[in-house]
């Protein structure tokens, strides 16, 4: 789910669970936004832009 890991307390938890389920070779592939600079206010009332 879109920004998950960053509302979860214990991160390692959530890795180790992420390899718990992945099956042998399996990938897990994470993305993260950050460009440095505040976000606008127009931007942040536009959803779909955080929600893809």
């Amino acid at each position: 789910s879109n920004g998950v890991v960053n509302l979860c307390p214990d991160k390692a938890e959530v890795f180790l669970e992420a390899y718990r389920v992945l099956k042998p070779g399996g990938w897990l592939q994470l993305a993260d936004i950050a460009n440095g600079r505040p976000v606008s206010e127009e931007a942040r009332r536009q959803i779909d832009l955080w929600t893809g």
